[in-house]
C-alpha cells in the first residue's frame, strides 16, 4: 500500500502545510484514509474470530458433549477456563504488544490459533481436549487479535474512537452471521473434527497475510491520530515520517498510574459483571435455545441472525457514544441484556417470536461492548492502551469466570435453565447502574511534548 503524499504547496493550505491544524488527511488506496484501511485489517481477523470463536464455538459445544461424553458443566469449565485464561494473559499479552508491536503478536497468535484447532480434531479425552483448546487455541486468539488490532486503531483514532472501533470489531458480528451457519453445516452434516481442521487450514493461510498490511500508529506514515499531517519544525523535530513527537490534549497514562484511579476499577468492574452475564448466555446459546424447543439447526440459525443483527446495532450505538456518552451507552446496551434474559425466562416455548425478540435484545445488548473499549483509550490515552486494556481484561475475567459453568451446573441439577437466568438479569442490572455512573479520572489533562515511539 502507498500513501498519496500531501502537497505542502496545496493551494487549500494556510501556508503551514504540516501544522497540527492542517486536517487535509494523508490517503491510501483508492483515496481511502490509511486509519480506515487498519479498521478493514482488524474487521477482516475478527471476520474469522467470530466465525471460527467467539460465536462459532457454540455450535461445537452439544456435538463435542455427544462425541466425548462429557457433561455440560465439564464442557462449561473449559469456556470458563478460555474467558480465565484470556484475562490472566491480558496484562502480558498488553505488554508485549506495547513492545514488539501489533503484527508481531497478529502472526503468532494466528499460528496458534490455526494449529490449535487443526490438533483439536485429533483429541479423544478430556485432558487432551482442554491442553489443545486453552494452550493452543484460546492463548492464540487472545493474543493475536483483540489487543493488538485493538491497540493499533486507538493509535489512529481519536474523534471517531468508538465508530472505529465498533467497525474494527464488527467483522466478528459479520463472521459470526456468515461463517458460524457454515462451520454449523460442516459440524452437523460432515463432523465437528473436519469443521475444526477446515478452520485451523483457514486461519494458518489468512492471518499472516493481513499482518503484513498492518501499520501500528499514524507516525510510521507521518501523520497524526485521525490523519492529519505530523507536525513540522521544532515542534515535529526528531521523527520525520517514521517517527516523531505527538502533541494532544489526552493525557497519556502509564499502567501504574492507570491502576491506581478510582476510575479503572469502576471501569473493570463494570466490563466483569456485564461479561458475567454475557459469557452465560454466549457459551449456553445453542442449549439455552434448545432448552426452549428449537431444535439444533434452527438455534444455529438464530445465532448467526444474532450476530448478523449486532452490525446496524453496533455501528448507531457507536455513533451514539462519539457524540453522546461512551458510558451511557454500555449502560442501556446492558438493560437490553437483561430484556433478553428476561424473554427466556418468560416468553413460550418453541415459539418464533420467543426467539426473535431474544436474539434482537441481546444484540441490542452486545452494542455497548466496543464504546466501553473505547473508554479505555479516551481516560487513559494511546501509549499504554494495551497493558492497560489487558489489565481490565483480567480483573474482568475474574469476576465474570463463574457465569458459564454455575449456568451449566444449574442446568445438570434442574435439567431447567430457569434459576441460572435469575443472576444473569441481576448482573445486568448491576452493569447499567456501574456504567452510567463512570466518570473520567480525576487528573486534569495536559498538553505536553513528549516523545512517543512507536512499535516495531
Amino acid at each position: 500500500m502507498q500513501i498519496e503524499q500531501a502537497s505542502q504547496t496545496d493551494g487549500k493550505s494556510s501556508g503551514q502545510g504540516g501544522s497540527l491544524g492542517d486536517e487535509r488527511p494523508r490517503r491510501g488506496p483508492f483515496g481511502l484514509f490509511y486509519g480506515w484501511w487498519m479498521v478493514l485489517i482488524a474487521a477482516g481477523a475478527q471476520f474469522l474470530s467470530g466465525g471460527f470463536y467467539n460465536q462459532g464455538l457454540s455450535v461445537y459445544f452439544l456435538p463435542i458433549s455427544r462425541d466425548l461424553g462429557f457433561s455440560r458443566a465439564a464442557l462449561s469449565l473449559a469456556f470458563t477456563l478460555k474467558t480465565l485464561e484470556g484475562g490472566l494473559d491480558g496484562p502480558l499479552v498488553g505488554y508485549l504488544v506495547d513492545r514488539l508491536g501489533p503484527r508481531f503478536m497478529m502472526r503468532a497468535g494466528g499460528l496458534l490459533a490455526g494449529l490449535g484447532f487443526i490438533f483439536l480434531a485429533f483429541t479423544h479425552d478430556y485432558l487432551s481436549f482442554m491442553l489443545v483448546f486453552l494452550g493452543l487455541v484460546v492463548l492464540g486468539f487472545s493474543s493475536g487479535v483483540s489487543l493488538p488490532l485493538g491497540s493499533v486503531i486507538n493509535n489512529w483514532f481519536a474523534r471517531q474512537r468508538a465508530l472505529a472501533v465498533t467497525l474494527g470489531q464488527v467483522g466478528a458480528e459479520v463472521g459470526g452471521a456468515i461463517l458460524t451457519p457454515l462451520v454449523a453445516l460442516v459440524v452437523l452434516g460432515v463432523g465437528w473434527r473436519e469443521a475444526a481442521m477446515l478452520s485451523g487450514v483457514v486461519l494458518l493461510v489468512v492471518f499472516p497475510c493481513l499482518s503484513w498490511f498492518l501499520k501500528p500508529t499514524p507516525e510510521s506514515v507521518g501523520l497524526t491520530p485521525d490523519g492529519t499531517l505530523a507536525p513540522a519544525g521544532p515542534q515535529g523535530d526528531g521523527g520525520g515520517p517514521h517517527g516523531g513527537r505527538y502533541i494532544a490534549p489526552e493525557v497519556d497514562f502509564t499502567p501504574r498510574e492507570a491502576v491506581r484511579t478510582l476510575a479503572f476499577w469502576h471501569l473493570s468492574l463494570a466490563v466483569g459483571i456485564r461479561q458475567f452475564s454475557k459469557q452465560a448466555l454466549m457459551v449456553h446459546l445453542v442449549p439455552l435455545l434448545v432448552w426452549k424447543g428449537f431444535d439444533e439447526p434452527t438455534a444455529a440459525l438464530f445465532v448467526g441472525l444474532f450476530a448478523l443483527m449486532q452490525v446496524p446495532l453496533r455501528i448507531g450505538a457507536a455513533w451514539l457514544a462519539d457524540n453522546w456518552s461512551m458510558t451511557k451507552v454500555p449502560a442501556l446496551s446492558a438493560l437490553a441484556g437483561a430484556g433478553a434474559a428476561g424473554v427466556l425466562l418468560l416468553g413460550e416455548d418453541a415459539w418464533l417470536g420467543t426467539g426473535l425478540l431474544f436474539v434482537f435484545l441481546f444484540a441490542l445488548g452486545e452494542t455497548g461492548n466496543s464504546p466501553a473499549w473505547a473508554v479505555v483509550g479516551n481516560f487513559f490515552g494511546r501509549t499504554s492502551y494495551a497493558t492497560v486494556r489487558g489489565s481490565v481484561g483480567f480483573f474482568q475475567s475474574l469476576i465474570s469466570l463463574p457465569a458459564p459453568v454455575l449456568a451449566g451446573w444449574l442446568y445438570d441439577t434442574t435439567q431447567s435453565y430457569e434459576v441460572a437466568l435469575l443472576p444473569i438479569i441481576g448482573f445486568y442490572m448491576a452493569a447499567f447502574v456501574l456504567y452510567w455512573m463512570l466518570r473520567r479520572p480525576g487528573r486534569q489533562a495536559r498538553v505536553a511534548q513528549a516523545e512517543y515511539h512507536p512499535p516495531a
